[in-house]
């Protein structure tokens, strides 16, 4: 189900962000309890300091697996805390449109945005919600497909 912003346009529910220590282990107990498998190879994001891999659970929306790279990474002090569900990402026409709708209403950004190798170079950027909740918005690709 797409649902339409204003300014922002069209959004829609990419993909969930699970911080994990390792890919493997979780991508294997994905594939064995619910016969979930990858959706594709892990890429390394120097940037985000993340490695990460996704696995389809619908036409076109992921689960995302996210791993640290080094203690430095934010995806580490996720983990310090638990890990798991971290964030969720909406695909979109207008990454800066989305911030500023989100920031409008009481939230905050927290960077980019920026290119990301998981997606190509597409340009991500991530905000707050004024509840807390961590958004990732994907720039929509002109010939958007079910891939991440």
């Amino acid at each position: 189900m797409e649902s339409r912003g204003d300014e922002a346009g069209a959004i829609r529910l990419h993909h969930v962000g699970l911080a994990v220590d390792s890919i493997a282990a979780h991508a294997e107990h994905y594939r064995r309890s619910l016969g979930i498998e990858l959706a594709g190879e892990i890429v390394e994001d120097e940037i985000q300091r993340v490695r990460v891999a996704f696995a389809q659970v619908g036409p076109e929306t992921f689960i995302e697996l996210v791993e640290p790279i080094g203690a430095d990474s934010p995806i580490a002090r996720v983990l310090e805390r638990g890990g798991g569900l971290y964030h969720m990402c909406y695909l979109v026409a207008n990454v800066e449109a989305a911030m500023d709708r989100v920031c409008r209403s009481g939230g905050r950004r927290v960077s980019g945005p920026s290119p990301a190798r998981a997606f190509g170079g597409r340009r991500i950027a991530w905000v707050y919600t004024a509840n807390r909740t961590l958004i990732e918005f994907l720039e929509r690709d002109s010939a958007e497909s079910g891939t991440p």
